[in-house]
């Protein structure tokens, strides 16, 4: 994510899919290796998932590094999985690449197969292929995913959803600057009536006197 960015908001844009395909994130940790899998929407099918859904990311920090994955008829071979996103379970990639879902006491209860993940980094896919394209819309990041081992027909529209950064830098300016130009001789006198109690300033110019208010909104 972006230095400058508060957070990440991901919205649902359409499927055209057989499978029923589940949509989840990971973060990269300062080696890259893939860390904290988190799941987003279990059923992606346009028939449980409207267009236009969006969540935001959480956990997700500033400078932090990220990916998204796919499940692969993610709702029908693990029907479990829109259970798991309401229950405390934390998720975990495993050793042979798969995601496991871990209870409090530590015991795994649940597991997707390496073989039914797919990702934005084409170096963890099962079948060694690309399994996204992305592209620039506006300010939005377009992402979609093919869902067929070894590319099937590589349309790339089984899943698609955007991506927008948003932040909350505020506008209002750090510091105050005005120039003004005396003509004739006459002085130039600016106050700044945070003195008084009001807002902006003051300028008289020996012709007269009047207010410049300052507007952040």
């Amino acid at each position: 994510m972006p230095l400058e960015a508060d957070s990440v908001t991901i919205t649902f844009q359409g499927e055209s899919a057989g499978y029923d395909n589940s949509l989840g994130w990971f973060k990269l940790d300062e080696d890259g290796n893939p860390t904290d899998p988190q799941m987003i929407w279990s059923n992606t099918d346009e028939g449980e998932l409207s267009e236009g859904t969006s969540v935001t990311l959480e956990g997700l920090a500033p400078g932090e590094q990220f990916g998204f994955f796919i499940v692969k008829d993610g709702a029908d071979e693990y029907p479990w999985l829109e259970g798991q996103q309401d229950s405390s379970n934390t998720m975990q990639f495993g050793e042979d690449g798969g995601i496991e879902f871990v209870n409090n006491g530590g015991n795994v209860t649940h597991s997707m197969d390496a073989d039914d993940l797919f990702f934005t980094n084409e170096s963890m896919n099962p079948d060694g292929i690309n399994h996204a394209l992305s592209g620039i819309e506006g300010e939005e990041l377009m992402i979609g995913f093919e869902d067929l081992t070894g590319g099937g027909d590589n349309d790339f529209n089984d899943v698609t959803f955007s991506v927008k950064y948003e932040n909350e830098v505020s506008s209002q300016p750090t510091s105050d600057s005005f120039k003004f130009t005396a003509e004739d001789g006459d002085g130039v006198v600016v106050a700044d009536n945070d003195d008084t109690g009001g807002d902006g300033y003051t300028v008289t110019d020996g012709q007269g006197t009047f207010d410049i208010t300052i507007d952040n909104t």
